[in-house]
C-alpha cells in the first residue's frame, strides 16, 4: 500500500495553480501575525492545543495539514471514487501484516459475502483476472496522531489502483486520473485540483508518525494485543 516517490514533487500537473499558491501566501502573512489570544476565529478547525499537538511540523504546515484534511473530508462525503494516499511512515503496517494467514482469510471470506462479491464503488462483480480486493479504510486524527481502520471494502483491480495512484507507472497514473474523473462525473481540471490536494495532504502527513488503532477487524476475528 505504498505510494511511490516520484510524487514527491508538487504539482503533479501542469496547469494554473495560482489558487493554491496564494494559500500558502496566505498562510505565511497568517503565520506572522497571528496571536492565540487575540484571533482564534480563524476557524472553528484551527484550534491552538491541536496545531501545538503536532509539534514536529511548523506552525504553517500545522495548520494546512488541518485545513486541508477538513477540505478533502468535505469533497469526499459527495463523491462516488476517493483517493486514499496511505502516508509514508505506516507503508507496510497494515492489517493483512498483522493478521495470521489463516485470520486474514477469514476476514477475506467474509468480507465477500457481506459485500456481496461486488466493488463497493462501481459494483462490478470479480471474475478469474478481475479478481476483487479487499481494501482496507482508514481515518486519521492529527491531534493525536491515530490512524483509525474503519472499514473493509471490496475494490475492482480498477478502482483500487484509482485508491493509491503513486505505485503507478506514468501511463496508468494517467489512465487511472481518466477514471477517476469519469466515476466521479469530473472535468479534467476538477479532477487535476483534487489529486494535487490529495498529495499535498499526503506529503505532510507522511511528516508524522502515527499509531494505529485496528480494533475494528474485532468484529471478524477477535483482537489480540498488536492490535
Amino acid at each position: 500500500m505504498s505510494e511511490s516517490l516520484r510524487v514527491y514533487s508538487m504539482p503533479l500537473f501542469e496547469g494554473d495553480d495560482s489558487d493554491w499558491e496564494k494559500e500558502d501566501t496566505d498562510f505565511d502573512k497568517f503565520e506572522d501575525e497571528f496571536d492565540p489570544e487575540e484571533d482564534m476565529g480563524i476557524d472553528d478547525l484551527v484550534e491552538t492545543d491541536r496545531v501545538t499537538t503536532l509539534a514536529s511540523l511548523s506552525f504553517v504546515d500545522s495548520v494546512s495539514l488541518l485545513r486541508l484534511a477538513k477540505e478533502i473530508e468535505d469533497i469526499n462525503t459527495d463523491v462516488s471514487l476517493t483517493l486514499e494516499l496511505v502516508p509514508e511512515s505506516c507503508w507496510y503496517k497494515n492489517l493483512r501484516s498483522e493478521l495470521s494467514e489463516g485470520e486474514w482469510k477469514f476476514v477475506k471470506d467474509a468480507v465477500l459475502r457481506e459485500k456481496n462479491y461486488r466493488c463497493s464503488v462501481c459494483s462490478r462483480k470479480g471474475k478469474p483476472g478481475f479478481w476483487l480486493h479487499c481494501h482496507e479504510t482508514w481515518t486519521y486524527d492529527e491531534a493525536v496522531r491515530t490512524q483509525t481502520l474503519t472499514d473493509i471494502v471490496l475494490l475492482c483491480p480498477d478502482c483500487h489502483n484509482a485508491k493509491h495512484p503513486g505505485r503507478l507507472d506514468d501511463s496508468a497514473f494517467e489512465e487511472v486520473l481518466k477514471y477517476v474523473g469519469a466515476i466521479n462525473k469530473w472535468g479534467a481540471d476538477k479532477t487535476r485540483n483534487y489529486v494535487n490536494k490529495c498529495f499535498s495532504l499526503w506529503e505532510t502527513r507522511s511528516k508524522l508518525e502515527w499509531k494505529q488503532d485496528m480494533s475494528f477487524v474485532s468484529s471478524y476475528v477477535p483482537v489480540r494485543g498488536i492490535l
